[in-house]
């Protein structure tokens, strides 16, 4: 499950969100995650479990992964990437505008405010779109 800066990860398309978790989508190497809000590492494990997500790819927290939670997920999940705004602890800060395909959607994020904006590009212009 390497995975080099200039790859993409790929997963079937087909999101849900709900309490502060957002499932982008879950393929053969694993599901890729959008954690909206900072919760606790029980907490996240759980909304994680309750959405069926059995192997994780990537992580994106869009607020600073605070110490510990990192251990949690790989405990859990074993070995995947994580991408967080500075100041967090054991992810990567992704650079600004960078994209992620996750099926037929592609997503890009960005770094504003100490915080990391996740939004899915609109297909007909190729820009993010407004929601």
């Amino acid at each position: 499950r390497m995975m080099h800066r200039t790859n993409t990860p790929r997963v079937p398309a087909g999101w849900e969100a709900s309490d502060g978790v957002r499932v982008l989508g879950g393929g053969p190497d694993g599901s890729v995650v959008v954690v909206d809000r900072s919760m606790g590492s029980q907490r996240l494990l759980a909304e994680l479990r309750r959405r069926g997500v059995d192997d994780l790819l990537l992580v994106v927290f869009r607020e600073p992964v605070p110490a510990g939670q990192a251990d949690a997920l790989t405990g859990r999940f074993g070995p995947h990437l994580r991408w967080g705004p500075t100041g967090s602890v054991s992810a990567l800060q992704p650079v600004d505008g960078q994209r992620v395909q996750v099926g037929g959607t592609t997503w890009v994020v960005h770094r504003r405010s100490g915080r990391l904006l996740v939004r899915r590009v609109d297909r007909r212009v190729g820009v993010p779109s407004a929601g």
